[in-house]
């Protein structure tokens, strides 16, 4: 199987050929280290639950990716949204993404014998996507 690396720098060519614009050396760096970073993501991902019960906890973690506007933030969202090879993952602007939790938080609350409704909606999330991007 082609690595993330590859997927997400093949994939950034093709859009600065199709979109006729100036690729950027800075854009292909960040490009390769999140593609090492969601590579391992993908790979704890398939690991068994036997070896799972044996090992401690992925954090998750999440990357916040900022800088002045017209940089290729939201292009470099896109790109790595596009080719990670999974359908489990979610793209929000930020605004939508609250009320998707407080909609969740509501849901729990309400639900007969369930505590700990922020836990819940964050449980749903986990079970639901294995990436969650936010715009």
């Amino acid at each position: 199987m082609t690595n993330l690396v590859d997927l997400f720098l093949d994939h950034y060519h093709r859009q600065a050929a199709l979109l006729d614009w100036q690729e950027d050396r800075l854009q292909q760096n960040l490009l390769e280290k999140l593609g090492i970073l969601y590579q391992r993501r993908v790979d704890e991902n398939k690991i068994s639950l036997w070896q799972r019960l044996f090992q401690s906890q992925s954090s998750g973690g999440g990357i916040y990716l900022y800088g002045s506007v017209g940089r290729g933030k939201t292009v470099l969202m896109d790109i790595v949204i596009e080719a990670l090879p999974t359908t489990k993952k979610r793209r929000w602007h930020f605004t939508e993404f609250m009320q998707e939790i407080h909609g969740l938080i509501e849901k729990f609350s309400q639900s007969a014998g369930k505590d700990q409704p922020i836990v819940q909606a964050i449980n749903f999330l986990r079970q639901e996507y294995d990436f969650i991007f936010l715009d």
